[in-house]
């Protein structure tokens, strides 16, 4: 799934060309300069994370996010962990709630 050169993590091309896609090749998506050139040259104060490994990459993106000064929502019914150990990602989102994030378990309610 998320080991690069394998077909889980090919991603469909068919999406929307609008869309601004960025790889990244560690936990955090702040780990990538072009990820954090994108925020502050779009002027992007909130950020919406959902996502796959909550105890990784959603939480390290988060940590990260929060530190940097970001608003941050998590949509916890789009977030899944790799064992699908659900205490794993319920732990992860009261520390993060803990941290100043959001909690979010509306799909159709999340701006």
């Amino acid at each position: 799934m998320c080991i690069e050169s394998t077909k889980g993590h090919e991603i469909d091309l068919d999406f929307d060309t609008s869309f601004q896609l960025i790889s990244k090749t560690q936990h955090s998506s702040f780990s990538s300069q072009e990820f954090k050139n994108f925020l502050k040259d779009n002027q992007i104060q909130k950020l919406l994370l959902c996502g796959f490994l909550a105890e990784y990459c959603i939480k390290k993106t988060a940590i990260d996010a929060l530190e940097s000064g970001y608003e941050v929502v998590l949509l916890t019914e789009l977030i899944a962990t790799g064992d699908d150990v659900q205490y794993r990602k319920e732990e992860m989102l009261a520390d993060l709630e803990n941290k100043g994030a959001t909690i979010n378990n509306d799909l159709y309610n999340f701006a």
